[in-house]
C-alpha cells in the first residue's frame, strides 16, 4: 500500500515505541505460521513491526501473537487482526532478502485480550510525550 501517511491522524488509542525485546508472530487462521518480527509500536488498537520477507502477507484473516523478554519471557496468546498496510523498507533491503514494515489492527478483542495488551504494553513500551504516526488503529479502519 501507498500513501499511508497521507491521512488525518484518527487513532482512538495512544501508541508506544516498543524496547527492542517485543516481538510478534504472524498464523493464518489455519494455524500456519507467517512471519516473525520486532514490534515497533503498538496499541490497544493495534501495532506496527518491521520483518524480514520475501512479498506482502497474504490476504484473508490471521492471528498475531506478542512476546517479549525482560528477564523472563513473557507470551500472550493469539489476537486476531488484519493487515492495514504492509511496505517494503528499500533503505534496510539486501538482495532476495527484504525488509518490510507492516501494520496491523486488532479486531473483536475481549476485556480480558485488552488487559493483556495493557501489560504487555506496560512492560515493554518507552513512554515518551509522542510517537511517529503510522495507521494501523484508525479509527475509521475495518468494521
Amino acid at each position: 500500500m501507498t500513501g499511508h501517511r497521507d491521512f488525518e491522524d484518527l487513532r482512538r488509542f495512544k501508541r508506544f515505541r516498543m524496547t527492542g525485546t517485543a516481538r510478534a508472530a504472524f498464523f493464518a487462521t489455519a494455524r500456519e505460521f507467517l512471519k516473525l518480527g520486532e514490534i515497533l509500536d503498538i496499541s490497544l488498537g493495534g501495532l506496527a513491526m518491521r520483518y524480514v520477507g520475501f512479498g506482502e502477507q497474504p490476504d484473508g484473516p490471521i492471528e498475531v501473537e506478542l512476546f517479549g523478554s525482560s528477564g523472563e519471557v513473557v507470551r500472550l496468546g493469539r489476537f486476531p487482526c488484519r493487515i492495514v498496510y504492509d511496505f517494503e523498507l528499500a533503505d534496510e533491503s539486501w538482495g532476495i532478502l527484504k525488509v518490510r514494515r507492516c501494520g496491523i489492527q486488532f479486531r473483536e478483542l475481549s476485556k480480558q485480550q485488552l488487559a493483556q495488551i495493557q501489560t504487555f504494553i506496560d512492560s515493554f513500551g518507552i513512554r515518551e510525550e509522542s510517537t511517529p504516526p503510522d495507521d494501523a488503529d484508525f479509527a475509521g479502519s475495518g468494521s
